[in-house]
């Protein structure tokens, strides 16, 4: 049994992670509390991550964070 990414509410945790770094963003403050579990219209549960106030941009040449948001 394969799951989807639009299917796990762990797998949606990750893409939405990879998504973040593609735009060089790094979270920073990955926990429970800032992750929020809801159900859609469907009834399918869905994932998301809140609270990127921690979150740095990653310098793509250099690979050093910069808080500055």
């Amino acid at each position: 049994h394969s799951l989807s990414r639009t299917s796990c509410p762990s797998l949606q945790l990750v893409s939405a992670l990879e998504a973040l770094h593609a735009l060089g963003l790094v979270h920073a403050d990955i926990k429970p509390e800032n992750t929020l579990l809801r159900t859609d219209d469907s009834g399918r549960k869905r994932a998301q991550l809140s609270d990127l106030g921690a979150s740095m941009w990653i310098n793509k040449d250099t690979g050093v964070a910069n808080n500055t948001l």
